[in-house]
């Protein structure tokens, strides 16, 4: 794909080029329903958000990237990592690409990273999927613990993309997401992963 191609959100299709499926991880309250549900809701009131526990949020949205459409299920944990030990490897099944999520006034976030990406790595062998670091709360400039260029060395150490978000920001969660389908799109057109498609006369 032509990197420059202008990836752009659409209605729902009959067939696309590209499925995958992308899952948000990290500590409870780092904000992952946060700019989860402001992607799907541009007007989503994160003023009122609580710590979120209950069952998971599955959200599926259409892209168009070029000439190419692109789906995308995109599911968010909804604090049921307090469960994590039991469910892990189910979470993963099948997952191509993972927000894994930490809060930048909070550095012990920061700290359980290598947890979280030993547990991704452990649980997403089939798939090999693609991992994006991102600091979120950017906004509460004040509190900041961790700085940016300490996310972009711990993700350049894991060989990852490092990204910043503020779910204030819904421009920010539009460039997470134009990234990640960026990635995944590059990696299938490589080989590096694989994904299985539907007849494209069948329906979704």
């Amino acid at each position: 794909m032509d990197e420059e191609a202008v990836i752009e959100k659409v209605g729902r299709q009959l067939s696309y080029d590209y499925r995958f499926k992308v899952l948000f991880i990290g500590d409870i309250d780092v904000g992952k329903s946060c700019l989860f549900q402001r992607f799907q809701n541009p007007f989503y009131n994160i003023q009122m958000s609580e710590t979120t526990i209950g069952c998971l949020g599955i959200d599926t949205e259409s892209f168009k990237y070029g000439s190419k459409f692109v789906r995308l299920e995109v599911i968010d944990t909804a604090g049921q990592e307090r469960q994590f030990c039991a469910m892990q490897a189910m979470y993963f099944r099948g997952i191509h690409g993972i927000f894994l999520v930490c809060d930048v006034t909070n550095r012990e976030t920061f700290h359980h990273i290598p947890r979280w990406l030993e547990l991704a790595r452990l649980y997403c062998t089939e798939s090999n999927a693609l991992i994006i670091l991102i600091g979120n709360k950017i906004d509460q400039v004040e509190k900041r613990q961790v700085s940016y260029d300490e996310g972009q060395e711990l993700a350049k150490c894991h060989g990852l993309s490092y990204m910043e978000a503020s779910a204030l920001d819904a421009e920010r969660i539009e460039d997470m997401y134009r990234n990640m389908i960026q990635l995944l799109t590059r990696s299938v057109d490589l080989g590096s992963i694989t994904i299985k498609l539907r007849d494209k006369r069948e329906k979704s």
